[in-house]
């Protein structure tokens, strides 16, 4: 999940940059490399780890004995959006505590900012980013169980 999570800013800049920036490829490539550096600076430290707290979550509680791709597909989506649900929760968080410094903030203002921001930066996150994130996370999950499923058949034969 958290190897999703690290390669979905960067295709998604690379799309989003296909269809703005202009110029060739390799401009594109270039100006991906620099971002994904910035955002791996910048969310690496909210990604991955709820990536993998998540992940760990989802697949410690629900996930059969049995290895089953249908459900690491589910998971792995899940794992995947809820990662951006929390990344969110963490920006709104940190706009809103920005926006209440030196003021005179009441404590049911400042909830009260969090949870609109919130709102606002989970909508406009899974529509530019959900798109690429889900699915990423999904594959990934399947591919967990696919990985699972070899691990144990293997383990059955001598």
């Amino acid at each position: 999940m958290a190897t999703a999570a690290t390669i979905a800013p960067a295709l998604w800049y690379v799309m989003y940059a296909s269809a703005t920036v202009g110029g060739s490829p390799a401009d594109w490539l270039v100006d991906a490399a620099n971002v994904t550096i910035g955002l791996t600076v910048v969310f690496g430290a909210i990604v991955v780890p709820s990536a993998f707290g998540l992940g760990a979550f989802f697949w410690g509680r629900y996930v059969p004995e049995t290895p089953s791709p249908a459900k690491g597909l589910l998971w792995g989506g899940a794992t995947a959006y809820g990662c951006l649900v929390v990344v969110c929760l963490l920006i709104a968080a940190l706009v809103a505590g920005l926006g209440s410094v030196g003021g005179g903030t009441s404590v049911l203002t400042f909830l009260g900012g969090i949870l609109v921001l919130w709102a606002l930066t989970t909508l406009l996150a899974t529509l530019l980013a959900g798109w690429i994130v889900v699915p990423l996370g999904a594959a990934a999950g399947a591919y967990h169980e696919l990985a699972r499923r070899g691990e144990s058949e293997s383990a059955v034969d001598p």
